[in-house]
């Protein structure tokens, strides 16, 4: 499906392999026709956004602890 959420408690390495297994998803499986074309650019924008507010959080909670 390519409306997936994921949930989890990921340490920052492991952040960031689900981020890019997520973005070559988007990559190789979005761009099949030209309405998908921009879907797949909103998408990608929210991957990238989401990926940078995670590693904010563990920043965040690294730096209290």
């Amino acid at each position: 499906s390519f409306n997936q959420t994921k949930v989890a408690t990921l340490c920052k390495s492991c952040n960031t392999k689900l981020f890019w297994e997520c973005m070559i998803h988007c990559l190789i499986l979005g761009w099949w026709g030209i309405k998908s074309f921009f879907i797949n650019v909103v998408s990608i924008v929210g991957n990238v956004n989401m990926y940078r507010e995670v590693n904010s959080e563990l920043k965040k909670r690294k730096n209290t602890t």
